[in-house]
């Protein structure tokens, strides 16, 4: 399994083309960073597309407007992506995911879940 570490994250693509976010705790991501993390990704998914699993589990960070909207509205990611899962197990991180949610756009199907197994059987019945 190919991975790759960053400063906000930890990223690595499986067999099954799952490509999994581990968020780090107490990390304010900025515009700076999410660049990073979209090019560490499109660097493992290397131009095939893919699944997202995000997991911010057992995290407490922050991402700002542009980070979010920079991710969300990134068109090469947006055209390689599948499905993407989010996974979360706070209050905290649950009130900005449905946030992410609801107010960016997504041009694939994006589900938030409690626990990875059950995004992860998710994002692979979206083939």
């Amino acid at each position: 399994m190919k991975s790759i570490d960053l400063y906000s994250a930890t990223l690595s693509l499986d067999r099954d083309r799952v490509l999994l976010v581990r968020y780090k705790d107490g990390i304010e991501i900025d515009l700076a960073e999410s660049k990073k993390l979209i090019t560490a990704a499109l660097e493992l998914i290397n131009e095939n597309p893919c699944y997202v699993l995000m997991d911010a589990t057992d995290v407490f960070s922050a991402m700002d407007h542009q980070s979010r909207k920079y991710l969300s509205e990134h068109e090469e990611l947006n055209r390689l992506t599948i499905a993407q899962a989010i996974v979360v197990n706070s209050a905290h991180i649950r009130l900005l995911a449905n946030f992410y949610l609801k107010f960016y756009h997504h041009t694939y199907p994006v589900k938030m879940f409690s626990n990875v197994k059950a995004g992860r059987e998710w994002l692979l019945s979206n083939s």
